[in-house]
């Protein structure tokens, strides 16, 4: 698809002033949307195919599993994934059979598990052991966007103001963000689907490393996320 750069200087500019103002708060983040036309367009990519620790969001390949191999209800996938009950994520795991099981799982169902973008060592994420990257994370999102199952799971995740992980996030969009955090020492995550007037957004931020405190680095994370939604909204196309 040819571009129109006069078109997207925009969006372009908006970006660059988000990667300016988060060099220090992501280590690895990918944002890309798919239009109500069904095109896929990469928005951002800065260090996708990094391995890092996925923390909690590591529970969106457990829960994903669960859910189409029918093995939790949806009430229980639901208070796993909002309150990111790491125990229930790691029954959830060995009642699949284990990392090994899991890791297959996901390959069989097409997701594009290998070892140099996946290594499991538990199912909730809470082990430093655990690595992922951001792109696999969209890659894990764009296939569940893309099943016939999308709309129930979607619904299982953390919302901002209610119940949950995100329950005093993000709050200017309401019934727009559907996610999972994450957070280890110094590790900071938020990965999921934002719904804005040009289609869905998939966004993966993983944040490592950092030195602040965790409501800094939710804060910084929050309001990356929030540039790159208000870009895509300000861009002068409608996305074909």
């Amino acid at each position: 698809m040819k571009v129109d750069m006069k078109t997207f200087k925009p969006i372009f500019i908006l970006f660059f002033f988000a990667i300016s103002l988060s060099s220090q708060a992501a280590t690895s983040f990918v944002m890309k949307l798919v239009s109500e036309t069904n095109t896929r367009t990469v928005i951002q990519d800065r260090g996708g195919d990094d391995l890092v620790k996925p923390a909690s969001t590591m529970k969106l390949f457990t829960s994903w599993i669960a859910l189409i191999e029918g093995v939790r209800t949806d009430t229980y996938l639901s208070q796993m994934l909002r309150m990111s009950d790491n125990a229930m994520a790691d029954s959830t795991v060995r009642k699949l059979g284990g990392v090994v099981a899991l890791t297959d799982s996901l390959s069989r169902d097409g997701v594009p598990v290998t070892a140099e973008n996946f290594r499991a060592v538990d199912g909730s994420g809470l082990s430093k052991s655990n690595r992922a990257t951001c792109n696999l994370e969209i890659d894990l999102l764009e296939h569940i966007y893309d099943s016939a199952e999308f709309e129930r799971y979607k619904n299982l995740l953390a919302q901002p103001g209610k119940e949950g992980t995100l329950d005093k996030r993000l709050l200017a969009y309401k019934g727009k963000i559907f996610a999972k955090t994450g957070t280890l020492k110094t590790t900071s995550a938020l990965a999921g689907y934002a719904l804005t007037s040009k289609g869905t957004v998939f966004f993966c931020i993983i944040s490592e490393g950092f030195t602040g405190t965790w409501v800094q680095e939710r804060a910084k994370i929050d309001a990356l996320l929030a540039r790159n939604i208000l870009a895509v909204e300000s861009a002068r196309t409608r996305y074909p």
